[in-house]
């Protein structure tokens, strides 16, 4: 999850692919170790939260592992975008002991609580990520 792609073409344009590698290397700098106190749980965004069973047993599991690996420490769910409304209807449909037990906050950052406005620079002029080398008249169509 640190790289959303790792491609050489990536790096290219602006290291477009360097997702949350930055706040990873933060973290483990400040001593917490990749695959056992920092984990990732990434998802599919193009599903609404309500059908993605499986993917929530799954992440409620790697929550009870990554508290038992760290000692019963309660963890920490830092989510980005999409993640928060994720993060959030699943938080929402657990039992408060199991909250108590295993949730010790719950950080949702640049969260769409009310949509996402950058879809009307999308329809409008097109939409190139910040990317200088693409014209986003050229990619309008496209999206």
């Amino acid at each position: 999850v640190e790289y959303l792609d790792p491609s050489w073409s990536a790096w290219v344009l602006a290291n477009a692919g360097n997702y949350m590698k930055d706040l990873v290397d933060y973290f483990v700098g400040l001593g917490y170790e990749r695959g056992r106190s920092i984990v990732a749980a990434p998802y599919d965004f193009r599903f609404a939260p309500q059908s993605q069973g499986s993917y929530f047993t799954a992440l409620k599991n790697l929550i009870e592992t990554t508290s038992a690996r760290n000692g019963g420490k309660r963890v920490t769910i830092l989510s980005h975008s999409m993640g928060g409304l994720f993060g959030l209807h699943f938080l929402q449909r657990q039992d408060p002991a199991w909250l108590t037990t295993y949730i010790h906050r719950f950080v949702p950052m640049s969260c769409p609580w009310i949509g996402a406005l950058i879809q009307l620079n999308t329809y409008a002029s097109g939409y190139n990520l910040g990317i200088s080398l693409i014209d986003p008249k050229v990619i309008r169509e496209e999206q």
